[in-house]
């Protein structure tokens, strides 16, 4: 019986070898140290895009923003996901907004394994609480936004991205897991993904 954590619909994009492995979902879902761990586990390599963006940049994300709209940080986003359609053994973690648009989805699903990272709302919105370098839920100060425009915020980002987010190759619920204990499923869903997918094997 399939885990509740795990959910690989049959209708969802066929998997191939996933020599690339995108972990998409949420700010504040844990991704980059997901990431980070998951890559480590199957000898990969791991880039977080935001951090790529920023050494591009020479800007953090806040700043490009800030400067230059989001629009602008968007088209440098795209860039630096592109350029990790020539990478192989390659697990990336995006910004939340990365894979948000059903065009940006199609284009990763086709290039490699994108796995949503699913945390319950209440988990979201208790470690956002303490974030202090989201610019979506910053005021125009920087501060960031008292607690019911927060929870507004959130529901409205999360009300638009989750059906996109769900075109995901695979989505692993991670509430209440320790951050060893998530890397772990996560292992073992990809694990299970691959081998249903027949194509669990050594990596090219």
């Amino acid at each position: 019986m399939q885990s509740k954590a795990v959910d690989q619909a049959a209708d969802k994009p066929t998997l191939s070898y996933p020599t690339r492995i995108y972990l998409t979902g949420f700010m504040g879902a844990g991704k980059s140290t997901l990431g980070r761990l998951l890559a480590e586990k199957i000898g990969y390599a791991f880039t977080d895009l935001d951090a790529a963006i920023e050494a591009a940049a020479g800007a953090p994300v806040r700043e490009i923003i800030e400067r230059r709209g989001e629009a602008a940080f968007r088209a440098l986003e795209r860039a630096a996901l592109h350029e990790t359609a020539g990478a192989a053994r390659l697990v990336t973690a995006v910004g939340g907004g990365a894979l948000a648009t059903p065009e940006a989805m199609a284009w990763a699903t086709a290039r490699g394994m994108v796995v949503f990272i699913r945390v319950d709302r209440d988990v979201l919105v208790a470690r956002l609480k303490k974030a202090a370098n989201r610019p979506l839920l910053q005021d125009a100060s920087g501060a960031l936004l008292p607690d019911a425009a927060l929870l507004e915020r959130i529901e409205a980002l999360m009300a638009r991205r989750l059906p996109v987010y769900e075109r995901a190759h695979l989505t692993v619920n991670t509430s209440g897991l320790s951050k060893p204990e998530a890397a772990a499923l996560l292992h073992r869903s990809i694990c299970a993904a691959w081998e249903a997918a027949g194509a669990l094997g050594q990596p090219e």
